[in-house]
């Protein structure tokens, strides 16, 4: 049995190239077949794939729209928007790290406060930012227990390393803040960068 991991399940789930992105035009909302064909420039074949597979997993349901013939549009599910902050999350660190320096590309707007924000993880308890080097991982209660006696598995768990020489602390004591030049990755085959930064 490998390592359980909430993570790698998310990962199996929208960490293609293309379903991040189909996710993103849903929050826009975006809803039928067309425009996100349209939007993205995606083969059909792979669009079917992708919303057929998001469907299955409950983060999408379908709604006929029209009876004849037949067309259907895709809704975001409960499940499917909480899936925001994950969005919400890579457009900020994508931003922040990946952009080119020319400002953002696209601002999220709170409406209920009038401000545009960033993404930034929190505390559900206290309400602090959270950082790296502020939390320890923990195994919780339903990792399997003939997992959690293996020798591998308590030294991913082990909290008396020294997190400086791990990299979760920088030398100042706190996790670095600054940006650094990264290059912007390869685009998806049979897109142009153009035309995804104007879908965004």
């Amino acid at each position: 049995m490998g390592f359980p991991c909430p993570v790698a399940r998310v990962t199996d789930l929208i960490g293609d190239p293309w379903t991040p992105l189909l996710l993103r035009d849903a929050m826009f909302g975006v809803r039928r077949y067309e425009d996100f064909h349209r939007h993205q420039g995606i083969g059909r074949n792979t669009l079917s794939s992708r919303l057929r597979r998001l469907v299955e997993a409950g983060v999408l349901e379908t709604r006929l729209y029209q009876e004849y013939p037949p067309r259907k549009e895709y809704l975001l599910t409960d499940m499917g928007r909480e899936l925001f902050g994950v969005i919400v999350t890579m457009l900020d660190w994508g931003e922040r790290w990946l952009g080119d320096g020319a400002g953002a590309l696209v601002e999220v707007h709170h409406v209920a406060c009038g401000h545009n924000v960033r993404a930034v993880p929190v505390c559900s308890a206290c309400g602090e930012p959270l950082e790296v080097a502020d939390v320890d991982f923990q195994l919780g209660a339903g990792f399997p227990a003939e997992l959690a006696r293996r020798s591998d598995i308590r030294v991913r768990f082990d909290h008396g390393h020294d997190r400086s020489s791990a990299g979760l602390v920088s030398d100042s004591g706190n996790p670095s803040r600054e940006p650094v030049t990264a290059p912007v990755p390869d685009e998806p085959e049979g897109s142009s960068r153009s035309a995804r930064a104007a879908a965004s």
